[in-house]
C-alpha cells in the first residue's frame, strides 16, 4: 500500500534531497516543506485534468438564495469540489443545461442555471494514494519536487530540469487516462443528415 510519505520521497529522490521517515512526525526541513505542500500539489495536479479515478456524480440542492439576476437557481458546490464534467438537468447522461460556476455571498462557489433540478458529475478532492492511477501518481511526485525544489533553495538549472519532466510525465498521464475513455457518441445534427441521408428512402 502506497502512502503520502512515499509520493514525498519520490519526489525528494528526484532533486537529491533528504528521504522522510515518515511525513506525519518527521521534523526536518524536507517534512516541513512537504507538509505545507502536499494538500495544495494534490489539488492542483486534480484540477489539470479530468481523471477517470477522481470522478463522481451527484444531485445538487438548490440555494435557498436565488441570483440576483440571469438566471432562475443557484447551486451550491460540493465541498470537495475540484473541476466540472459535465451537468444535467436530469438524471441523463446525454441531456445537458446551461449554466456558469460563480461566487455568490452566503455559498461560496455556486452553479447558476434556470432547470429546476441538476445532477453533475466532477473531478473531486480524493485523497487516497492507493485510488490514484501509477502515472497520476508519477505527476503529483514531480510537480511537488519541483515546488520543493524551489522552497528548499535548489539550483535554478535542477527545477527547470524538473519542470520539463513534469510536463512530460502529465502529458503521458492525460494519454493512458484518456485511453479508458469509452468514446462519447455525439448526436447527430442536420448537416450530418442533410450530406448523408438514410440510405433506406433512397
Amino acid at each position: 500500500m502506497a502512502t503520502n510519505t512515499d509520493i514525498v520521497n519520490l519526489a525528494l529522490r528526484r532533486i537529491g534531497a533528504t528521504r522522510l521517515t515518515n511525513l506525519a512526525s518527521d521534523t526536518t526541513k524536507e517534512a516541513q516543506v512537504a507538509r505545507d505542500l502536499f494538500p495544495e500539489v494534490r489539488r492542483d495536479c486534480l484540477n489539470l485534468h479530468t481523471w477517470n479515478f477522481a470522478i463522481k456524480r451527484a444531485q445538487l440542492t438548490a440555494s435557498a438564495t436565488d441570483p440576483t439576476f440571469g438566471y432562475d437557481y443557484a447551486y451550491p458546490l460540493p465541498d470537495d469540489f475540484i473541476r466540472m464534467v459535465s451537468v444535467h438537468p436530469h438524471d441523463d447522461d446525454e441531456a445537458s443545461v446551461p449554466y456558469r460556476l460563480e461566487y455568490q455571498e452566503g455559498d461560496d462557489r455556486v452553479l447558476l442555471t434556470n432547470s429546476n433540478q441538476i445532477y453533475i458529475r466532477y473531478v473531486f478532492d480524493l485523497d487516497d494514494v492507493n485510488v490514484w492511477s501509477a502515472a497520476f501518481r508519477d505527476v503529483l511526485a514531480f510537480q511537488l519536487a519541483r515546488d520543493m525544489g524551489a522552497a528548499l533553495g535548489l539550483s535554478a538549472s535542477l527545477a527547470e530540469l524538473t519542470d520539463r519532466a513534469f510536463h512530460r510525465k502529465l502529458a503521458r498521464a492525460k494519454a493512458i487516462d484518456g485511453l479508458e475513455d469509452w468514446p462519447e457518441q455525439m448526436a447527430e445534427g442536420s448537416w450530418s443528415t442533410s450530406r448523408h441521408p438514410d440510405v433506406s428512402r433512397a
